[in-house]
């Protein structure tokens, strides 16, 4: 498996999801089937395409897939972690409300009339399992054989950010990438990005599912905007997450290396710095493509015009 194909692969993705966004009769169909079809045809978006150039290439899936056991002393330190990340990703989150909105939250209302167990189904396991073979497995996995692990999780925590296709999710999912290779780096192991992966998304579930049962019949969209847009409230949740991960993040990483040292592989992250020089090419003219398009996408998206 190349970066070229890799490459190509992820051009094909964002040209279906913009094709699909951009044919009425499609979105009307999967607007349609809810949000459990919406899910299962996104993810399916992310894997297909991947999965059919990994294959067409005659790369075998498991040497991109290294699942490899971690000891459950290094499980609970990571559950910890991940949760010591938290403040940090809703810092950047809050940060990207000064010029776009939650989009979580725009899906709030189909997510809590829904099955609270299908819900998590769907978003705490399909969802970070499909994303994490593709992203951690086969584009971090094959970008990883240049030798360059810095461009490697660097360039792949931005493609993961891009597909989500709108601003907010995509900045604090850039950096969600990179911690989470930092994680696969620190185990050797996919399983180590699928626990944060799956405890993130299951922590919103939660979250949403619990703060609409608390409001009641209030709309948990409308009541957290007014709450936002109340004089200088998300200023001051900006300045309050940022106090809390100067404290939880430095802590985290402190956690990820005592991980590190429990696997057997201390100074991963000395070795992801010395990378950097090593001569990568990972950039291509189809990624460049992909990147224009996905971010033209996405600036129409905000400003609210066509594409």
């Amino acid at each position: 498996m190349t970066n070229k194909r890799v490459n190509l692969g992820y051009l094909l993705l964002i040209c279906v999801v913009i094709a699909i966004n951009k044919i009425p009769a499609i979105g009307q169909m999967i607007l349609e089937g809810g949000l459990v079809v919406n899910i299962l045809i996104s993810e399916g978006l992310v894997v297909l395409p991947m999965f059919l150039i990994t294959i067409a290439s005659g790369e075998k899936l498991s040497t991109l897939f290294s699942f490899h056991k971690i000891r459950i002393t290094s499980v609970l330190w990571l559950i910890l972690f991940t949760y010591l990340m938290v403040p940090f990703t809703a810092f950047l989150n809050s940060l990207s409300l000064l010029f776009t909105s939650n989009t979580v939250l725009q899906m709030s209302g189909e997510i809590v009339s829904g099955s609270p167990v299908v819900m998590l189904l769907m978003m705490a396991v399909v969802a970070p399992l499909c994303e994490e073979l593709v992203f951690r497995g086969i584009v971090y996995g094959t970008y990883r054989k240049s030798g360059n692990l810095l461009k490697a999780a660097t360039l792949s925590a931005l493609l993961f950010g891009l597909m989500h296709m709108n601003f907010n999710q995509a900045i604090y999912a850039f950096a969600i990438g990179i911690i989470m290779v930092l994680m696969v780096e620190a185990t050797g192991s996919l399983w180590a990005s699928l626990i944060f992966h799956v405890i993130f998304n299951a922590n919103s579930v939660v979250t949403l599912f619990t703060s609409s049962s608390a409001l009641g019949d209030a709309s948990l969209q409308e009541t957290a905007e007014s709450a936002i847009s109340t004089g200088n409230t998300l200023y001051m949740i900006i300045g309050v997450y940022f106090v809390i991960s100067l404290i939880t993040v430095p802590i985290g990483f402190k956690i990820l290396g005592r991980v590190s040292r429990n696997e057997g592989r201390e100074g991963y992250f000395g070795r992801i710095l010395e990378s950097r020089h090593v001569n990568a090419r990972l950039v291509t003219i189809p990624l460049i493509l992909a990147i224009i398009l996905a971010l033209g996408f996405m600036t129409c998206l905000l400003l609210g015009i066509g594409f």
